[in-house]
């Protein structure tokens, strides 16, 4: 499009184009829904990321244009995505593919059938006048849709784990005051529930708490607090501790999809600013913008600033080094006594672990696997925190699980006691004059209904042989097992029997509230 053809936008105008633009882009980012901004959110990051556009704004006081004009584009992108989805269900997915969150494209489509009403007419038609001169740019092959290079640049410069501000983590596992009519036993295990569940809440998950359910925590109460749970049973209430659970959790849903409509960028933005009350006070706009009652606006804005900073911290978590222990221990010397060590793995709680290892997780129960010596020349490789995966072997009807690269166990086995696990999953390899304790990424609340839909919907991995390397694209033979010398890495273990040398779960809390509430799952 030539200079000549170009619309003539005013101001005001030209910054609400650069807002359109910059809220569709941010629409990639939010995963599921789109980006939520209240208009002086918006202002405040158009301000961030191009004071030059601002500037001129401020001082011939037209801001609050701005912010008029982004308040009436808002109800055009709620229209949109009304149309963007009546449009999806209504045709075939063949008629028109849907890019699962809202374009520009939409929008414009809102606008071109007439369903958009806006009772500002100057509004509405600085609105359609910047729609237009995007479609005419678009139509442009030389000047596509997406953003300038040097818009990227600037999103690139604030992109997540950029400005990670110095916090203490016990700072970010804190939640809500707890209700203080509520009697010290219950106020003790909802203390317990919730961080436990903050602790859980890391930033590889961004819909973690639509998957959190209530009865883990009560089995974890009665594992790290079993007198708790016992009063909590002797005085019938387990009912109210487990409301008490879901309803926290139903606010931090709320919490998270306010967190979620921010987008990575908003929230590298916030991140970076050296002002927290200013931040609290930007995310309090934005929700009660979303519609959150005054009297629990700073509370949900509280829980969203510090999901905002436990997430951005919470990267590397589990430590990469290996640690080791050769010292004598009852439960070790019994497993390299077994004749079956090379077919079974094994359950032990923490306490019966080497005791220099104990210290090491707050876990509660530990993986034993019995390697093959040839894994002491790979050893850095148990260390890889591939985390969890599930794959199938052809013409075989059994399901098998890989933790990290050095072992592969029946699925059905170990199925029933990954429950066990919280936050990572600790593995000790034994071998015959030495122990190596590796840490595994784990997410209870996630990966177990990761774990479940792939088995619900046959979308696991499939695999040439037990001995392929779990995610790698090497494939071995089944002979390569006797051939380890010649393998640049010895091939993965396979246990096939469970040996559980656990103290037994208690499930009084959970079995309590279902007998008080049959209808429960």
């Amino acid at each position: 499009m030539s200079n000549a053809s170009r619309i003539q936008l005013s101001p005001v105008e030209k910054a609400l184009y650069y807002a359109v633009r910059l809220l569709a882009r941010m629409d990639s980012y939010a995963g599921h829904g789109n980006a939520f901004l209240a208009p002086e959110v918006s202002v405040w990051m158009l301000e961030q990321i191009k004071p030059s556009l601002m500037k001129p704004l401020h001082e011939v006081g037209k801001i609050g244009e701005l912010i008029r004009l982004l308040h009436h584009y808002n109800s055009l992108r709620e229209t949109a995505e009304e149309m963007r989805h009546r449009d999806f269900y209504e045709n075939s997915p063949t008629d028109e593919i849907d890019d699962d969150f809202l374009t520009l494209h939409a929008v414009a489509r809102a606008l071109a059938r007439g369903i958009w009403k806006c009772d500002d007419n100057t509004a509405s038609k600085s609105i359609k006048l910047v729609m237009h001169d995007w479609t005419l740019r678009h139509q442009d092959e030389q000047t596509p849709w997406e953003p300038p290079m040097r818009w990227v640049d600037v999103l690139a410069k604030f992109a997540p784990g950029t400005h990670l501000p110095r916090v203490l983590k016990a700072d970010l596992e804190t939640s809500d005051a707890i209700d203080t009519r509520l009697t010290p036993v219950l106020s003790t295990a909802l203390t317990h529930a919730r961080q436990q569940l903050l602790a859980c809440d890391s930033s590889g998950y961004h819909a973690f708490w639509n998957k959190v359910y209530n009865f883990a925590l009560g089995e974890w109460l009665t594992v790290d607090l079993p007198e708790v749970a016992a009063q909590i049973l002797a005085n019938k209430s387990s009912g109210l501790y487990f409301d008490s659970i879901g309803a926290y959790v139903l606010q931090m849903r709320v919490a998270e999809r306010f967190w979620r409509g921010l987008t990575a960028p908003v929230r590298a933005l916030l991140l970076g600013m050296n002002d927290e009350p200013e931040a609290l006070r930007l995310i309090g706009v934005n929700v009660r913008a979303g519609g959150i009652q005054e009297s629990e606006a700073v509370a949900c804005a509280t829980r969203i600033w510090k999901m905002l900073k436990r997430r951005a911290t919470a990267g590397d978590e589990l430590a990469s080094e290996l640690a080791y222990s050769n010292e004598p221990n009852a439960v070790v010397e019994s497993i390299r006594a077994d004749q079956n060590s090379n077919t079974n793995f094994y359950l032990i709680d923490i306490d019966a672990l080497p005791h220099s290892l104990r210290h090491l997780t707050d876990e509660r129960y530990c993986l034993v696997v019995r390697l093959p010596e040839q894994w002491l020349g790979a050893k850095n490789a148990l260390a890889t925190q591939s985390g969890v995966h599930c794959f199938a072997v052809p013409n075989d009807r059994k399901l098998s699980l890989s933790i990290g690269c050095a072992f592969v166990c029946n699925f059905d086995k170990l199925w029933p006691d990954l429950f066990r696990f919280r936050r990572s999953i600790p593995v000790l390899h034994v071998f015959e004059n030495q122990c190596i304790l590796a840490f595994h990424q784990f997410n209870h609340f996630a990966d177990l209904r990761e774990l479940n839909r792939q088995v619900a919907t046959r979308g696991f991995r499939h695999a040439m042989s037990k001995h392929e390397h779990p995610g790698s694209d090497v494939l071995l033979d089944e002979d390569s097992t006797t051939n380890l010398a010649n393998a640049s890495r010895p091939v993965p273990a396979f246990f096939d029997n469970f040996v559980d040398f656990s103290t037994p779960l208690d499930k009084s809390l959970s079995e309590a509230y279902l007998a008080e509430n049959p209808g429960t799952r």
